[in-house]
């Protein structure tokens, strides 16, 4: 763990600090660290609280810089690794070594001594890739030979490739069933090596006794579907996964090779592009190495300076790095803003985090993703991400919580306050909580040397804004800060944006539902109603019934909150009348059964022409021609009240119609 304590004294102020603590997780994975304190302004005049403030971290994914400079240049066909406790290992085929790169920062360099000899048992080799199984032991592919590193460095070869065909076996003087070109190898936790040949378009595994079986691959291509046909034309790396499953780069794709015996493309189009997605709509530019983590891949798009995340479906997406970053870049921070200036390798720890070596560039990256933070817990009982100006002694501590994780508290900052000048109080004209057009006055004790955080240096200010107000009295060469006042200003209610929903034109017997946008700063709705008719309100939604008796009228809304009501808004709702009801038509139109279900019978004194079935927001269920005096129709629609709507010679009747 690496610790930082600052200490500083002074006339009136003294600070100490230790500033980072452990990381924890939740339990989606994601790391909830033991938060970061920075303090700030820790060189201004240490007069009682001087402008000491602290400031606690924010969450998301960060790109930062691991280590820098040694090696001072990685080269092509460096893949890094990490093994379980957090060792960095990096391959470089040009300095012909492979070093260690511990937790703490050193490094040591475990094999090579830079010549090309390869006797057995020492190394002067090309090492390009690294894997371990679940005891730790190091395999590498050495060149175009696979072979087992311990950590004394001592190197045995277990597979011995040539340029003359395919497989691999135990080292040994035949020349038989060996590899041709590998480029990639992985490890099991049993010690089976899994390697690709992307010369024979063909993946094979060699198992801890030697024996060599053939995974995938015929020849060379590109083909879906069972192992013993499927084509790879250009593989650059294999990576195991869940259940058994390798994943493969396969020239601009990601290849899924599954226990069962199937080759599929989990994504990538096959054309050279920058193109997030699912599957086969995704593309990347040159892929290089790919690591598999928490349930995800993570690959090296070098073309797009990226980082891409695979999930498990196929879904890509960008993870870290930036499309078009200024030229020669190399920035550290927020993924939204960092930028890799020749991403190569990838591997991640245990923990998650990934680590992306930097070709010619003498840099390992590390991309960490924090739990987004939730909200801060002060010892003080602040709970913004800062707290300050520090006007009290004390150990300071923070909290974050993210989600159901909080953290542990942070490692504490000491702060002494030594009195020596009089606290300034600040006092008020009357409450500080009011509604927006009113006012309050604040005012310093001190008529002279007084300074707002508002820039004012009268000894009152007028607020009328929400807001923290705090002031500072200058005497001498020191200056005192005011504990700050909260001020909160409510709102009127806004203006609701309008009413909406049913038809404002109703008919006797139904129900309808209107409703306005639901507004910040609104505690309720009133809902009015000028004529005759049963209102259920519910918020910013009414439903209105216009029953027996009913009549038209203005229907209005209007927000509330404790500062008052909001202008109202009013629309007409027009209730049309059966003919029959408003003008005494001589004929009866009746509707059986009712209530009902899926077939009615109409019956009326004079022929009848159509008839239209409307719900209760004024929708068209059902409409059909009839004629005659008795007619049938079979209506299939959810429980509810509806409107007939029957035309005759003589007008047009409504009638409710009940649905069971």
């Amino acid at each position: 763990m690496n610790k930082l304590i600052r200490s500083v004294t002074g006339i009136c102020l003294s600070v100490s600090a230790i500033l980072m603590g452990p990381s924890a997780a939740n339990a989606q994975g994601t790391i909830c660290p033991t938060p970061t304190v920075t303090v700030s302004n820790i060189n201004a005049p240490f007069c009682p609280e001087g402008d000491v403030r602290l400031t606690g971290p924010v969450g998301g994914r960060f790109v930062s810089t691991y280590v820098r400079g040694v090696p001072s240049n990685f080269t092509p066909l460096d893949n890094i690794a990490v093994d379980a406790s957090g060792n960095i290992y990096i391959p470089d085929i040009q300095a012909r070594t492979l070093q260690k790169i511990t937790p703490d920062g050193v490094l040591t360099t475990i094999v090579g001594n830079g010549f090309g000899s390869y006797p057995q048992g020492t190394i002067g080799f090309s090492p390009h890739e690294i894997g371990f199984d679940s005891a730790g032991k190091m395999y590498a592919l050495e060149g175009i030979n696979i072979v087992t590193i311990t950590p004394e460095g001592l190197v045995t070869r277990i597979a011995v490739g040539n340029h003359h065909g395919f497989g691999a076996e135990p080292f040994s003087p035949s020349d038989t069933n060996r590899m041709y070109m590998p480029s990639g190898i992985d490890v099991d936790r049993a010690g089976n090596v899994y390697y690709a040949d992307y010369a024979n378009g063909k993946i094979s595994k060699i198992t801890p006794a030697g024996v060599v079986t053939l995974i995938a691959g015929s020849s060379i291509g590109y083909e879906d579907g069972p192992v013993s046909t499927a084509k790879f034309g250009n593989m650059r790396d294999v990576v195991l996964g869940d259940a058994g499953n390798l994943y493969v780069i396969d020239g601009v794709r990601v290849r899924k090779i599954t226990p069962e015996g199937m080759v599929s493309t989990l994504a990538g189009s096959g054309v050279t592009g920058d193109v997030t997605g699912a599957g086969t709509a995704a593309s990347f530019s040159n892929p290089l190495f790919i690591t598999y983590s928490n349930g995800s891949l993570y690959l090296v798009d070098q073309g797009n300076l990226k980082v891409k995340k695979i999930t498990l479906d196929g879904v890509v997406s960008d993870y870290a790095g930036i499309t078009f970053p200024p030229m020669g870049n190399y920035d550290d921070g927020p993924v939204t803003v960092a930028t890799f200036k020749y991403p190569y390798g990838i591997a991640h720890d245990n923990e998650g985090n990934l680590f992306v070596s930097e070709l010619r560039h003498g840099a390992i990256r590390k991309v960490t993703e924090y739990a987004p933070i939730d909200y801060y817990i002060w010892s003080n009982g602040e709970s913004l991400q800062s707290t300050g100006p520090i006007i009290e002694s004390g150990t300071y501590t923070l909290q974050t919580v993210s989600g159901t994780c909080t953290s542990a508290p942070s490692l504490p900052v000491v702060v002494t306050v030594n009195p020596a000048v009089v606290r300034p109080s600040i006092t008020s004209s009357g409450p500080l909580r009011f509604c927006a057009g009113d006012s309050v006055i604040l005012t310093s004790p001190s008529a002279t040397g007084n300074l707002w955080n508002t820039g004012e240096t009268g000894q009152s200010i007028t607020v009328t804004d929400a807001g923290r107000y705090y002031v500072s009295v200058i005497t001498g060469t020191c200056t005192s800060t005011s504990a700050y006042q909260s001020v909160v200003v409510d709102s009127l209610p806004h203006n609701a944006i309008g009413i909406s929903g049913s038809p404002f034109t109703v008919y006797p017997g139904a129900s309808y539902t209107y409703g306005t946008q639901e507004l910040s700063g609104i505690t309720s709705y009133i809902w009015r109603f000028t004529g005759i008719a049963t209102l259920i309100p519910d918020n910013n939604r009414v439903t209105v019934s216009f029953d027996s008796g009913a009549t038209s009228g203005t229907l209005s809304a209007r927000g509330v909150n404790d500062c008052g009501e909001g202008r109202a808004i009013n629309v007409r709702l027009t209730l049309v009348a059966p003919v029959g009801t408003l003008h005494g038509a001589q004929h009866q139109i009746s509707i059986s059964p009712n209530p009902g279900r899926e077939t009615f019978t109409l019956q009326a004194e004079s022929d009848m022409q159509n008839l239209e079935v409307l719900d209760n927001t004024g929708r068209t269920v059902h409409r059909q021609s009839i004629s005659g005096k008795t007619a049938t129709f079979n209506l299939v629609v959810p429980a509810g009240i509806y409107t007939a709507r029957i035309a005759t010679g003589r007008g047009v009747s409504v009638c409710r119609l009940l649905i069971k």
